[in-house]
This record gives structure tokens, sequence and C-alpha cells, in this order.
């Protein structure tokens, strides 16, 4: 429906009703406050790209006292990249009554309902780039569906590897994640998913990086199939990810002296069925993050959620799917890069807009619209540091989905 015109807000509405809206979703930003954010200026893209520094090579020898180094010499710096789209976030709320919309915004509980839907949005695109944008990991380590290789091939479309280290067959890993994980080659500390197998020998499979791969291109590739209810969420779990996490040097939070993670509700309730994590399991009632109970055990604080991301065994994301992919990350592991704009405000940069006049299509006549849009690019910069662990849940008999 097309809009013929916009109000102007009153001062009052701006400098008051406004921000408390803002404030209000704010305190339900819960992935976005973990995120390192970052205001950038519009230009004629609609891409953000990040340029990140592979690791130089370790000094062999040491130098002489009173010898100078030749610019020859010098270790030359190999930068990585990776780009982030665009995404324009927001909605448009109708009534089917004549409302008077400053009456409206200035009553704390239909600014509670706005709000928070405005920032659940938000806080579920999020998640899912955390659990796209991660390196995969299965909890029952099944080596049929989680393989790690080299690359063979210097391609940024294919990943050609060895029949002796690792072998795609029978479109096996189609739909699956890969991400490659040494620190000093193309494309490290970036994800992509795998497309369906391209070649007629079945050692094939298509998956795009920004960049080339080499030969030294080491791979982690995972796929959920396979995976069911049974596969809980454990202990065992828990401290494998705190390991992966020690493993690749992943920044710990410095309030929590740790990593966080997001887990859904049935996932939550699977684990009271381990006595090591009954035992010894902190909750945290404090309200710090308002839409999530919050818990702790060993060192990686947990929020439960309704609305994990979840996808179906061969990797298609479904609401009711029945791997659930939980991230468990590190501080500086993804960015939200807000796009400054005029007339933006508030924590990620909302515009406000109001409808009075209808268009010839609204029968109504009295409809009166309030929107909101935000524009920001996200995406996960390291992958190695946002590990998506992939399980299964004990059904409780509902699935609360939108």
């Amino acid at each position: 429906m097309a809009a013929t015109s916009k109000t102007n807000y009153t001062s009052t509405v701006r400098t008051k009703y406004l921000q408390k809206l803002i404030k209000t979703a704010g305190g339900y930003l819960v992935a976005h406050r973990f995120a390192a954010k970052q205001k950038v200026e519009r230009g004629a893209g609609d891409t953000i790209r990040v340029n990140k520094i592979l690791r130089p090579a370790k000094t062999t020898a040491t130098s002489a006292e009173g010898t100078l180094v030749a610019a020859s010499s010098a270790t030359n710096l190999v930068t990585n990249f990776q780009e982030f789209a665009l995404e324009n976030w927001g909605n448009s709320f109708g009534f089917n009554e004549d409302v008077e919309i400053t009456s409206f915004i200035s009553d704390a509980q239909n600014r509670e309902v706005i709000a928070r839907q405005m920032a659940q949005s938000l806080e579920k695109a999020l998640q899912a780039k955390l659990a796209t944008g991660g390196m995969r990991w299965r909890i029952d380590k099944d080596t049929e569906y989680q393989r790690q290789g080299t690359a063979t091939a210097a391609s940024t479309t294919v990943l050609l590897v060895s029949g002796d280290t690792f072998v795609i067959t029978d479109a096996d890993m189609d739909g699956g994640y890969v991400t490659i994980i040494n620190p000093d080659g193309p494309n490290y500390d970036i994800t992509s998913q795998m497309s369906a197998t391209t070649s007629t020998t079945a050692d094939t499979a298509a998956v795009v990086f920004p960049q080339a791969c080499t030969v030294a291109s080491n791979f982690i590739a995972t796929v959920g199939t396979g995976l069911g209810a049974a596969d809980v969420l454990t202990t065992t779990a828990l401290m494998d990810m705190s390991g992966h996490h020690e493993l690749f040097e992943t920044e710990k939070f410095s309030d929590n002296g740790g990593y966080r993670m997001f887990m859904h509700a049935a996932q939550h309730r699977d684990l009271w069925n381990d006595t090591t994590f009954l035992n010894s399991a902190i909750y945290d009632n404090s309200g710090r993050f308002k839409n999530y109970k919050v818990g702790r055990w060993f060192d990686i604080e947990f929020l439960i959620s309704s609305e994990l991301y979840r996808e179906d065994v061969d990797g298609t994301t479904n609401a009711a799917g029945v791997v659930y992919v939980s991230p468990v990350f590190g501080a500086n592991a993804y960015n939200v890069y807000q796009f400054a704009q005029p007339g933006g405000s508030g924590t990620f940069g909302v515009t406000f807009y109001t409808v009075d006049t209808p268009d010839s299509g609204n029968l109504r006549n009295s409809a009166k619209y309030l929107s909101w849009k935000g524009h920001f690019a996200a995406g996960v910069t390291r992958a190695t540091s946002c590990i998506g662990l992939m399980t299964g849940a004990t059904s409780m008999g509902l699935n609360v989905v939108d």
C-alpha cells in the first residue's frame, strides 16, 4: 500500500516518547549488545568490506645486533577480506480504528509491545547470522558428515579434495557448511554453505569463497544429516566447545571471563537430565538480559531463547527443523555495521514515519500507520570464534515459532 503523506511529529513526541520507545527496545537487544559495533557512512555500494591481516610467518632466525634489515627482506603482510550486504529491517503497524498516534506511543503498554517486536526482529536476524556464519560442529562428531581436509585446487568456487583425506560421495555434504581454519591462508575464518555436488566423480562440491583457496587451505565441512532428537545437549559438548575456543584462541568477554551461548528451551530441558550440569549450574536472575533466562556452566554463559536458529538435516532453514544450531562465541566474533542516516535516532539507527492520509486502496478511510526501519550490515568476522553447535532435542510437545 503506497503512502501518500507523512506527518511531522511534534517536538514532544520526538524528544520524549520516541526516545522512550528506543530505550525500551534497547533493553531487549542482547545479540546486538554482544556485537562489535561501528557506524559507517553509506557509499555508492550496498556492501561493507572488512579487511583482515593474515598471520605473518613466524621468525626463524634472530637478528644480529647492529645489523640493519634490508627492505627486501621485510615480512610481507597478506590481507584477506569478506563482505557484508546492506540490509533494511523494519515494519509498518496499521490501526483498524482511528488512533491518535501521540497518545498511542505515550502509553507504556503499547510502547512495550512495539519495542519488543522491533528488538526481536533484529535479534532473530543476528542469531541467524551467527548460526550461518560460524564454524559448525556436530554434537555426535559423526565422521561421515563432519570431515576435515585440505583443498587440492586453488579456486573460489570449488574445493577439490584428495580421496585419501576427504571424499564427498553421493552428494553426502550438499547443504553443509565449510570453514577455512588455517590462519595463514586465504579465506581464513570464513564460512560458506555448500551447494549440490558438481562433478560426475562426486568429489567436488560447489562452495563460494571471497578469494581462491590454496592447496594449504585446511577446512572443516559439516552437514546435519543423521542428527535427531536423541542427539541432545550435554555437559561434554559444552566442555568441547570451551576446548575448541581455547584451541582457536578465541577472545573471552571481559565482563564474564568466558564465552556466551544462545540455546533453545528444549536444549536447556535436556541439560537437566545431565547430573553433572544439574549439580553445578549457576543461574542469574539479575535481569541483565531482559528477554532471556541466563545460566552458566563451566566458562560458558548461556542465554535461553524460544527462537533459536533451526534447520533441516540438509541445511535448509526451517523454524521447526530437527537440527538446533546453538552459537557459542567469544568477544568480537561478529560485527554490526550501522549506516548513519539523517533522522536516525537511538542505538541501532531507527527512523520512524507515520501515515495519516490514506490512499485509494484504503477502504477504512481512518487508518493510520506507524513505521520503523533501520539499515545495518552484520556478519561473523571470526568463524572459529563463533562455533555453531548442532544438536537435536527432546520434543516437549510444543513448537512456538513465528
